[in-house]
């Protein structure tokens, strides 16, 4: 008689470990999936960042494609950039600068 109460307990001490057990390998992979999804999001928004950065990026390209080209085959914007920025003038032409006041 005392070997069936034996055995009795250890079932349901197995089962309490094996309770036990279940219970911590699924709050620790509950926890781990919460850290991953931190992370996943955490991802998605630099990626979303990126993608805003490049196209910023590729808008600023076409400009500096675009005004590249016309400084290349448009003689005239080199002369006036030439003569805003550098104040350069044609060798026949004379600049008046006047001070503020």
């Amino acid at each position: 008689m005392a070997m069936p109460k034996l055995v009795s307990r250890l079932m349901k001490g197995a089962l309490v470990f094996l309770f036990l057990l279940f219970g911590f390998i699924l709050v620790g992979s509950i926890s781990i999936s919460a850290s991953k999804y931190r992370e996943y999001a955490y991802f998605l928004k630099k990626e979303q960042e990126y993608r805003r950065s490049l196209e910023d990026i590729s808008k600023r390209l076409e400009e500096h494609s675009a005004y590249l080209h016309l400084l290349r085959e448009d003689a005239a914007v080199v002369e006036r950039i030439a003569r805003l920025k550098l104040d350069y003038s044609r060798p026949d032409e004379l600049i008046f600068r006047f001070d503020a006041f």
